[in-house]
């Protein structure tokens, strides 16, 4: 978890979580709250159990934040979620979200507009 960050890079970042923790405790890979220019690539989260829970990145209130390289596997429930109102220009390119049942979730408070996939 980042909060509260101004230029933020994170790359090749993959997290392991094993079944019976993500069964207790779904988390996501990688969770931004607050953040202004992000630039994420090749994010992946990894567990045996099945992909219902949280998703692999949430961003909430984050400005300017762009996500290329990364993957869903097999089982991944959703990929992105952003929310929060302050949300603004987030973008996605070279990604293979098409294992996600969900590739990004935008929640009712953020303009759809500003999310770019």
């Amino acid at each position: 978890t980042f909060a509260n960050i101004k230029d933020l890079t994170v790359d090749h970042l993959q997290v392991y979580i094993p079944e019976q923790v993500y069964a207790k405790f779904p988390r996501s890979a990688l969770s931004l709250h607050n953040v202004e220019s992000a630039d994420l690539s090749h994010i992946k989260r990894v567990s045996d159990a099945p992909g219902k829970g949280a998703a692999v990145v949430v961003m909430e209130d984050c400005r300017d934040g762009f996500l290329s390289g990364c993957k869903a596997l097999a089982g991944t429930d959703v990929f992105l979620s952003v929310s929060g109102e302050k949300t603004k220009n987030i973008s996605l390119a070279a990604n293979d979200l098409k294992q996600a049942g969900t590739a990004v979730k935008v929640a009712s408070d953020v303009t759809k507009t500003e999310v770019n996939w």
